[in-house]
């Protein structure tokens, strides 16, 4: 069999995405590549996963999100709470291994 051909479990990734990929090379020939610039009233900060509070933790407690000028949370977490955050990761995962 070759790499593009699948078996068993099929997913878009490994289906439809390369086909998509060609399809969009020869659709955007001639079309100008367009850095992403974020809109003037959006800000992003880091915030903690758990409860939505601004976070100066760099590990996978905490992420960037994005929001309109004057609706970033302004209050820090005041507890670390990233056992909880990795605990419920293990959890999650292995919810899924038992599904399949």
């Amino acid at each position: 069999m070759g790499k593009n051909q699948t078996t068993g479990k099929e997913f878009g990734a490994k289906s439809a995405q390369p086909a998509w990929i060609e399809f969009m090379k020869v659709a955007l020939t001639d079309i100008a590549i367009e850095p992403f610039e974020v809109p003037v009233d959006i800000v992003s900060v880091r915030i903690d996963k758990k409860t939505g509070k601004l976070s100066t933790k760099t590990n996978k407690s905490s992420l960037f999100e994005y929001f309109q000028v004057g609706t970033a949370p302004t209050e820090y977490v005041s507890q670390d709470n990233s056992v909880d955050i990795f605990q419920h990761d293990v959890d999650v995962k292995s919810e899924e291994s038992e599904l399949f």
